[in-house]
């Protein structure tokens, strides 16, 4: 459905003696129709850039860009105009206009682009009806809290019903409660009319509980791509692997963080961290791999949970073994039983 080749961006300085920056860097990407796209990133990761560059508000400096076989970038500008017509952007600010109505916001790009008057008022009234704020039609902005402004947002993007949307992290500023009730808005309303969302955010909760799949940005390059349940599981990524310790409820004690080393030494502990999905996650593994192999293992944290239909679960555990060879064949037997292992470190004594 949307796809890049070599996408890139250089922004060129004001001033002679900075240096140019490159905030995109041969960006690759296919987003299949339909589905619900997460883009993950820390700041100034290139997130919003890449999201303008999508939506055709931002030129790249290379590249091309295709929502299903036709090209949107490069075009002349008043072909890209036109194609614009297909996308919509939904920043993190909402952005109303304090002087007009709900009504008359959501109404403001059909306006734009000519549309009769009874046209607007079944696009904004149908529009308004699949965020849940048709009785806000009449209400000003300031009497709206938070949320309810970005869903009013959400509303104008839709109501020239485009191919695709692109959100550049519209929960940002949100209450967690609010943030809930615009991402519920936002599911149902892809699953019912079957438009591709391509969100943008540093939120990880965002990423779990909404997208099907997710891609890794990280200083304008992907390192990774994946779906959601895998990249929560298996991630391949340093910077993943990264984002899930400091976001994920399974985390090791900071007494036994602070005595971690990151080579083994002569009767060290290894501080292992277990992925499993399905019925894997019913199965009692750990059990076996202390009998198997006489390990010592000590549960540190686990939880299991519930992403994008999929049963999940996690575990840190430490592991010590009288005999060293045993602790590397019990990581083998785990992943032949689909379990993904990653070493977090090396203690010499129990926590």
């Amino acid at each position: 459905m949307i796809s890049t080749e070599g996408l890139s961006k250089t922004f060129v300085p004001r001033h002679r003696q900075d240096a140019p920056k490159q905030a995109l860097k041969n960006i690759s990407l296919r987003i299949v129709e339909g589905e619900l796209f997460g883009i993950i990133g820390k700041t100034h990761a290139g997130k919003t850039t890449l999201l303008r560059c999508l939506s055709l508000l931002e030129k790249p400096s290379q590249g091309q860009i295709c929502l299903g076989q036709e090209k949107l970038h490069p075009l002349p500008t008043t072909l890209r105009r036109i194609a614009r017509r297909q996308i919509a952007f939904l920043p993190s600010d909402p952005q109303l206009l304090s002087s007009r109505t709900v009504y008359d916001n959501v109404a403001l790009p059909l306006e734009f682009l000519g549309f009769e008057a009874h046209e607007i008022e079944t696009l904004v009234l149908s529009a308004l009806d699949q965020v849940g704020l048709t009785v806000k039609a009449q209400a000003y902005p300031q009497e709206l809290k938070l949320g309810q402004q970005q869903r009013v947002a959400l509303a104008r993007a839709l109501v020239n019903r485009p191919k695709v949307l692109f959100c550049d992290d519209p929960t940002r500023h949100l209450e967690p409660n609010a943030s809930q009730a615009f991402l519920q808005s936002l599911q149902q309303i892809q699953q019912q009319s079957g438009i591709t969302v391509v969100l943008a955010t540093q939120d990880m909760d965002v990423i779990k509980t909404t997208c099907d799949r997710v891609a890794i940005l990280d200083q304008g390059r992907f390192v990774e791509e994946a779906r959601v349940v895998e990249f929560f599981t298996k991630p391949q990524s340093d910077l993943g692997k990264e984002l899930i310790r400091t976001n994920s409820r399974s985390e090791m004690p900071q007494s036994l963080r602070r005595k971690m080393a990151s080579r083994p030494s002569e009767g060290c502990h290894y501080v292992l961290r277990l992925s499993f999905l399905g019925q894997v996650a019913q199965e009692p593994l750990v059990a076996q791999v202390i009998q198997r192999f006489d390990l010592s293992v000590n549960i540190l944290q686990a939880h299991l949970e519930t992403i994008r239909q999929e049963t999940v679960g996690i575990m840190i555990i430490e592991a010590l073994s009288q005999d060293p060879s045993q602790i590397p064949k019990a990581i083998a037997f785990l992943n032949q039983k689909h379990i993904h292992i990653e070493i977090l470190g090396y203690v010499t004594r129990t926590a």
